[in-house]
């Protein structure tokens, strides 16, 4: 299978070049995405799957149901958390207790 370098996605009609290597994580949303960039933020009309088809398996972690994650930017994980950059990313739901 031939590996992207980058993809395009569009919001509101205007597209925008992704390059992989500066994609730290997407954030997914109900109908669309958020692409957190090295240096910016990217919104993507695109849905989750659309998003997915063009990431590597090997590079992209799925955390939740909320979080596609570039493995080359996490920086620390622990038991509660992923750090991706200085970004602190929940690995799993908070449930709040009934005493």
């Amino acid at each position: 299978m031939l590996k992207l370098a980058s993809f395009y996605t569009s919001w509101e009609g205007q597209s925008t070049r992704i390059a992989l290597e500066e994609l730290m994580f997407v954030e997914i949303m109900e109908d669309s995405c958020v692409l957190h960039l090295e240096d910016s933020r990217v919104m993507s009309d695109n849905g989750a799957e659309k998003i997915m088809s063009y990431l590597p398996e090997d590079s992209f972690l799925r955390v939740r149901h909320k979080y596609m994650i570039n493995l080359k930017y996490v920086t620390d994980i622990n038991e509660d958390y992923v750090y991706v950059g200085t970004i602190r990313i929940a690995l799993r739901s908070r449930v709040q207790r009934m005493n």
